[in-house]
């Protein structure tokens, strides 16, 4: 699951900035040389910088659910007093908390 979304974002990152450098490049075909140096260059420097931007965001998105996972497995596996915890804010405050009976 992390390394789709990683792909994927990094994937739309690539694709957004080259599309935008043939838009540029095709308004200017008299220079295209000479922007297409400089175009490539910005590209590949935002590629490069969004890979730990994409690295980071994956990670954030799949730990918990990774998490999650595990938890559940072991729940339907028979470890019924293992505690499945909710981190983070907003919805997953909001779960109601399971009795222990």
């Amino acid at each position: 699951m992390f390394w789709r979304l990683f792909l994927t974002f990094l994937i739309l990152v690539t694709s957004a900035v080259f599309t935008v450098g043939l838009m540029v490049l095709q308004r200017e075909s008299g220079r295209f040389w000479d922007q297409a140096k400089d175009i490539v260059t910005a590209g590949t420097i935002v590629v490069l910088a969004s890979v730990p931007v994409a690295y980071f965001v994956a990670r954030r998105f799949t730990r918990p659910l990774g998490e999650l996972m595990d938890g559940a497995r072991r729940v339907a596996d028979g470890d019924f007093y293992h505690k499945i915890r909710a981190a983070g804010g907003g919805r997953s405050r909001r779960w109601p908390k399971p009795s222990t009976r």
